[in-house]
């Protein structure tokens, strides 16, 4: 038994639903759709079944939407610490079921989400709760390398067929903690002489619950299982929901205009993006004509001479170390660290979730302030290039003084700026006045490659305006409109180098349909791993990036692994 419950107080019987109020549309050239059916006619990676149309929507009264209340702290406290889940002492959300009584939880919230498994006397079941995460997060695993359907794990689910195929990173997320929820389950069940196991997630927690809903039922026996699933994206494909409509009580819950559950929808966004991104031959234009988003430019590209590629080097290990961890860097203490020996720390920041890390310090050699910060992997970057957050915003007046309100730029991206740009100003300022400089450097990798152009730009509206910048990114996706693009071009002359590897996806995103646009100073590493110039905003020659993603059929998964490097030899992390 199904439901699928939307938070206007409907009831929406069925899979999906193509009334206008659920419907959306969205009008795109023709060569975009071609390429996007013939994406969706393959079997490859997931099938694309029709919507169904039903009538069967009814108003659900309020003392039926009170029903839901216990399950929705439920699946709030999941968000909580194991550490105050088990005594279940994590305020609001475990008051609000002030009688559960706690059988085990865990999870670090990071590689692993947290969980929990209790008993609550007043409604006479077994909890089983999963982790939720914020949007950017849940649409990282729904749109990563991981989107790839896979069968279910025999040994853990015994007895269903190898049809029923769900999203690699969610049924990953699933066996990380399976047997440790089951081992709970089943002593709650004997310590309570429980006869109900209710499932309870949200967002991410929502899948990984809906996977437990199919799994604990076939190693427990004796109880009635139920789940209550809120803000949940598609798990599986249509094997797959069919063996959940017949094994699995479920209600969905969906909040408003959620995006969430709408995705995976990651065919559409790719087709688009390479599509838009390279265009049919005859729209590549000369060098002359203003770019605009439906034309790339054209021009000539330059060989970079080996000891051209070879300065970069110390730029490359910078970009990469990021992730080593402030305490690391700040005691230089790292492998690749020792490839810059001569470098002073100075400042040091961020955790790696909701601030990227970050660090400042001083090269003697170079007789520059270097500003790093973290970059991320594909299946992490990829949310910021589609979320909500896709929308071009102009920059905050507090922070970039006198900047015009046309200069627009990734509004996730700009966030994850200003989440460290005070103390990065006051570093970079500590380290200009300890080492008598007035050259900075800021670089940065993938996410990080983002934040970096926008850092630079804060630093150049913050510092004396004698202070001379050079800008070096590696697999940077798009970061603002076209005028944003002209203010680095004419703020930064000849001192922006955004490095790509071969194939790369990032940097083909977000797409140029939105409005966004690369600045000047592309260098492309071929297959061969010579090094080219490409100069333009958007350069079409088959030398450069835009030209080696000739259209969506030249890419496939396997070219994720370019993002991370080799650059000149140097690998992308600590």
């Amino acid at each position: 038994m199904n439901a699928c419950l939307w938070v206007y107080n409907t009831c929406i019987q069925g899979r999906r639903n193509s009334t206008p109020r659920g419907r959306s549309i969205a009008m795109v050239k023709l060569n975009a759709i071609s390429v996007f059916l013939a994406v969706l006619a393959s079997p490859v990676v997931w099938a694309a079944p029709s919507l169904e149309k039903r009538q069967a929507i009814t108003p659900l009264s309020s003392a039926q939407i009170a029903t839901f209340k216990p399950y929705s702290f439920f699946a709030a406290a999941a968000y909580c610490n194991p550490s105050t889940t088990r005594n279940w002492s994590c305020g609001t959300n475990c008051n609000a079921n002030s009688d559960f009584i706690p059988v085990a939880s865990g999870g670090d919230g990071a590689s692993v989400q947290f969980w929990y498994v209790g008993y609550s006397p007043s409604l006479a079941t077994v909890i089983v709760a999963h982790q939720g995460t914020d949007t950017s997060q849940i649409e990282a695993l729904a749109t990563d390398a991981n989107i790839v359907r896979r069968s279910l794990n025999s040994s853990l689910f015994p007895g269903v067929s190898s049809a029923v195929g769900v999203h690699d990173g969610f049924g990953d997320e699933q066996e990380k903690t399976a047997t440790q929820v089951l081992a709970a389950v089943n002593s709650a069940i004997a310590a309570h002489g429980a006869k109900k196991v209710t499932i309870v997630g949200h967002s991410l927690g929502a899948a990984i619950s809906l996977i437990d809903s199919v799994y604990l039922p076939l190693h427990i026996s004796g109880v009635t299982f139920q789940s209550f699933l809120y803000g949940m994206p598609r798990v599986g494909d249509q094997e797959f929901a069919d063996y959940v409509d017949a094994h699995v009580h479920q209600t969905r819950i969906t909040n408003k205009k959620d995006l969430v559950p709408i995705v995976p929808a990651v065919l559409l966004s790719l087709a688009l993006a390479f599509v838009l991104a390279a265009p049919a031959q005859e729209e590549i234009t000369n060098a002359e004509v203003t770019p605009n988003l439906t034309s790339l430019e054209k021009r000539e590209t330059f060989p970079v001479s080996t000891a051209e590629v070879d300065s970069f080097r110390p730029y490359t290990v910078f970009a990469a170390i990021p992730a080593c961890g402030p305490t690391n860097l700040l005691a230089w203490n790292c492998t690749k660290c020792l490839s810059n020996p001569q470098f002073t720390p100075v400042a040091a920041g961020g955790d790696g979730g909701v601030v990227q890390i970050w660090f400042v310090g001083y090269d003697p050699t170079l007789d520059s302030v270097i500003v790093s910060f973290q970059g991320t992997d594909v299946s992490k970057l990829l949310p910021l290039l589609t979320d909500v957050d896709l929308i071009l915003t102009p920059l905050s007046p507090q922070l970039f003084p006198g900047m015009s309100p046309g200069i627009l730029t990734h509004n996730g991206f700009a966030h994850a700026q200003s989440l460290s740009a005070a103390p990065v100003l006051s570093a970079v300022k500590a380290a200009m006045s300890r080492f008598h400089t007035s050259h900075v450097t800021v670089v940065g990798h993938s996410l990080g490659a983002a934040i970096a152009m926008i850092s630079g730009v804060h630093l150049k509206v913050n510092l004396p305006s004698t202070t001379t910048f050079r800008l070096v990114t590696y697999g940077g996706p798009r970061v603002g409109n076209k005028a944003f693009a002209d203010y680095i071009d004419s703020h930064f002359p000849n001192a922006v180098f955004r490095i790509v590897n071969k194939r790369d996806i990032v940097p083909v995103y977000p797409p140029r349909i939105l409005g966004f646009e690369h600045a000047e100073g592309q260098l492309h590493i071929r297959d061969d791993l010579s090094w080219v110039s490409c100069p333009g905003h958007e350069n079409g020659d088959p030398n450069c990036s835009l030209g080696y993603i000739a259209n969506i059929f030249g890419w496939s998964l396997n070219d994720l692994n370019d993002h991370g490097g080799p650059y000149g030899g140097i690998p992308m992390g600590c």
